[in-house]
């Protein structure tokens, strides 16, 4: 292991042998050795982090915040309607710009064998251009244990700091020598359907009102040896807002029991200017992709609908063939693989299906009822307008279809 550590960082990082590394680590085990079991943190300091981030780069390269629209164009964060209200909110100190961080937070198990767990709350800087972001994700707390960590203790630390950075600021100085102090204020929640119902304090997607973004109460069905809770598809759902959602935080604390699936106040709330519902973004990997995307490929293709007008299962060896002709560019990061191993592609896999192949390769393949099979599945999973008799009979109007084709 500590062989493949020095090759993969292409230099003498490690010991290269067990006795030198222990040797090496003499007198600093005694610190770093725990001595009971439990659960553990670690908080990182995300002012000095910012810092380091903010000197490596031109200010040029920073000031993105103030940057006139791409022909209206959603191109970035910095580009959507959240971003430009809360930019307008929150004054700046000596006329230097704020800056917004997305926070994520998610758990991943230890080993497969194991309980123990380890979640991370990892922070990104929104001002920094998209090719940079990515290589600055700050790591800000670390969580160790067997259960889920309490948000309120977990991120308490973090909460605290950012409220500091947000009235205080912070001092910094970039590679060619602007220097300046701003504000910093936590924007977006990135996290999946199990860590966001944590950090929101709401019930969870199995439980009445479990969603976060809609007040839909949902419906306990059969299924296996128990019940499930689905929703079905409803028209005009009422949506959540921050301001209806303080009511029923206050509902929940006065009456002890949560409040259309509000169970109190979140963890985040102190954070200035951020807002727990617009404030987090839906799970597109597993809702999209590895949801509905995969349910509808997989109805297609599953020999139990072979009587219904639309199964693709008997033009499988066609779709394969087309698929694994396409050569994608380089910046596609899996090739296509055959739509019968499709039970093993990973998300992004998916979502190429979904945007890019499907539209192509299925012309012709489905039905003549069912005109432009992918472009009616992409249709109906963007669209604020698509109904649950398109959604099921998977038609799409013509308008639709010149437009996505265009």
């Amino acid at each position: 292991m500590l062989q493949v550590i020095n090759a993969i960082t292409g230099k003498h990082s490690v010991s290269t042998t067990k006795h030198h590394f222990y040797k090496n680590m003499t007198d600093y085990k005694d610190y770093i050795i725990i001595k009971q079991s439990g659960n553990f943190f670690i908080v990182l300091p995300l002012e000095a982090q910012l810092q380091n981030i903010i000197e490596q780069h031109k200010f040029s390269r920073l000031s993105i915040n103030n940057k006139d629209d791409v022909n209206g164009h959603l191109v970035d964060v910095c580009d959507g309607v959240l971003y430009k209200k809360t930019l307008k909110i929150f004054t700046t100190l000596n006329d230097c710009p704020n800056f917004s961080i997305t926070l994520s937070c998610d758990g991943v198990p230890l080993f497969k064998s194991s309980s123990q767990s380890i979640w991370s709350l990892l922070c990104t800087l929104n001002e920094l251009p998209p090719d940079l972001r990515s290589d600055h994700i700050m790591l800000t707390a670390l969580w160790f244990g067997a259960k889920k960590p309490p948000m309120n203790i977990y991120l308490d630390p973090f909460v605290n700091e950012c409220t500091d950075l947000h009235e205080c600021g912070f001092d910094w100085v970039t590679s060619d020598g602007v220097h300046g102090t701003s504000k910093v204020y936590a924007l977006i929640l990135v996290s999946d359907s199990v860590a966001r119902p944590l950090l929101q304090n709401f019930k969870q997607f199995n439980g009445e009102f479990g969603c976060s973004f809609c007040l839909q109460k949902g419906t306990l069905v059969e299924r296996g040896r128990g019940k499930a809770r689905v929703y079905p598809f409803e028209e005009n759902t009422e949506l959540r807002c921050q301001s209806q959602t303080l009511e029923l935080v206050r509902r929940a604390v006065e009456t002890s029991t949560p409040s259309a699936g509000v169970k109190g106040p979140s963890v985040l709330s102190p954070l200035p200017g951020f807002d727990i519902i617009e404030g987090c973004v839906p799970d597109y990997m597993h809702s999209v992709l590895l949801g509905v995307t995969r349910s509808i490929t997989s109805l297609w293709c599953n020999p139990e609908n072979y009587q219904s007008p639309w199964y693709l299962g008997r033009s499988i060896p066609q779709i394969d063939k087309l698929l694994l002709k396409i050569k994608p560019p380089s910046n596609v990061s899996r090739t296509p693989r055959s739509i019968k191993e499709r039970r093993y592609w990973k998300a992004h896999e998916w979502l190429m299906w979904l945007l890019y192949y499907s539209i192509s390769i299925l012309k012709g393949i489905l039905p003549e009822r069912y005109p432009n099979g992918g472009e009616a599945q992409l249709f109906c999973l963007c669209s604020k307008s698509s109904t649950l008799s398109s959604s099921q009979e998977g038609a799409v109007s013509p308008n639709c279809c010149t437009c996505l084709s265009n």
